[in-house]
């Protein structure tokens, strides 16, 4: 019995110090914990099958894995697609600062004047045309941000999907290995799988 307490804690240990899950993966992870601390198989002393072990909990880390590698995946692919977006804004970018360049260096030039009056009257000219320079850097820097982020919007929608999707196929490949573990405990004539869980 003292053997069996020791193996269940260290079993414990081993699959909750494998590795530091994402925070939605943790009340997952626990189900392990759980299961080991109450299942009827263990508590009842009658029949256990430590091979279960050597080979399920290498087969539950291995979900994990996929876990992670399927969130780093969906971001490098997120980001990834950031970047060609952002990118393919900067000819407009650059088109808005040149033209508020040259809307605000004529005006500038009006202080290089002599005299007040020829400083003012150099202002009240330049300066309507200015003015709606501007206002027509204004209005298409507002239409090129609404376009740019609609298709991050886009992007930041398929993100969510892969990350749903990995969690959804990790949760059930999870849970279908405690099943397994649970009955593999369960039979004493338990014998290695032909095949093993799809990732």
């Amino acid at each position: 019995m003292l053997f069996k307490s020791l193996t269940i804690f260290l079993l414990i240990g081993a699959a909750l110090g494998s590795a530091v899950p994402p925070t939605f993966e943790i009340t997952v992870e626990t189900t392990l914990t759980d299961f080991l601390l109450h299942s009827p198989v263990l508590r009842s002393g009658e029949t256990f099958n430590a091979g279960c072990f050597d080979y399920y909990l290498p087969v539950i880390k291995g979900h994990a894995d996929q876990l992670d590698a399927d969130f780093v995946f969906c971001q490098d692919t997120y980001d990834n697609a950031f970047v060609l977006i952002d990118g393919s804004y900067t000819y407009a970018r650059d088109e808005l600062r040149d033209s508020v360049r040259a809307s605000c260096g004529s005006m500038l030039l009006c202080d290089g004047d002599t005299t007040n009056s020829k400083a003012f009257e150099c202002l009240a000219d330049k300066g309507p045309s200015s003015s709606k320079d501007l206002d027509d850097v204004s209005d298409k820097a507002a239409d090129h941000q609404a376009s740019l982020l609609e298709e991050v919007r886009s992007i930041k929608k398929t993100l969510s999907d892969c990350q749903l999707t990995a969690q959804r196929n990790y949760k059930a490949n999870h849970a279908q290995s405690l099943e397994e573990m649970n009955g593999c405990l369960a039979d004493p004539e338990w014998d290695y799988p032909t095949t093993v869980s799809v990732l």
